[in-house]
C-alpha cells in the first residue's frame, strides 16, 4: 500500500486537477466548491479521474467514483480513503449529503453507449421521468 500524502496535498491536486478540467481560474475553486455549479460533465471526470491515477499511482480508485461526488472536497476523501482509515479521513474534511446513486441524466445501456442524437436525449429523458411519475412534454422541443 502506497504510503499517504498529506492532507493539503491531495487537495491541491484536486483542485488543480479541477480547475484544468473545467478550464476556470485555480482561485475559484475551493474544497467546498459544488461541482455542478462549475459545470462539472462526464467528459471532465474521465480527465479528472485519468489525472488523480496519475497523480496517486496504486491506490485503485474507482472508475465511477466520481459520480458519486457533488464537492472538491468529496473527491479528496475519495482519495485520501485509499491511503488511511475511513474515521480519520472523515475527520479531516467536512462531509456533504451523501448521494444514493450516480448523478447521471441517462442510464448506460449494456455496452456503454448513450444515445448519441439529439432526439434521442429528449426521449430518453422524457421516458426517465414518466418511469418516475414525473409528467414532462418535448412536443414542442421536437417539432423544431
Amino acid at each position: 500500500s502506497p504510503s499517504p500524502p498529506p492532507m493539503a496535498d491531495v487537495e491541491a491536486t484536486v483542485l488543480t486537477l479541477v480547475s484544468d478540467a473545467c478550464d476556470i481560474s485555480a482561485s475559484a475553486v475551493d474544497v467546498h466548491t459544488d461541482l455542478m455549479s462549475i459545470g462539472f460533465d462526464s467528459m471532465m471526470s474521465i480527465e479528472i479521474f485519468g489525472g488523480l491515477r496519475a497523480a496517486f499511482p496504486g491506490t485503485e480508485l474507482d472508475s465511477h467514483v466520481l459520480s458519486f461526488c457533488t464537492t472538491v472536497a468529496d473527491i479528496c476523501r475519495e482519495v485520501s480513503f485509499k491511503f488511511e482509515s475511513p474515521t480519520k479521513v472523515a475527520a479531516s474534511l467536512t462531509v456533504t449529503e451523501a448521494m444514493p446513486s450516480p448523478r447521471t441524466l441517462l442510464d448506460e445501456s449494456t455496452d456503454g453507449a448513450a444515445t448519441p442524437d439529439a432526439l434521442g436525449v429528449i426521449f430518453t429523458l422524457g421516458a426517465k421521468a414518466n418511469s418516475r411519475g414525473l409528467q414532462m412534454s418535448f412536443t414542442h422541443v421536437v417539432r423544431r
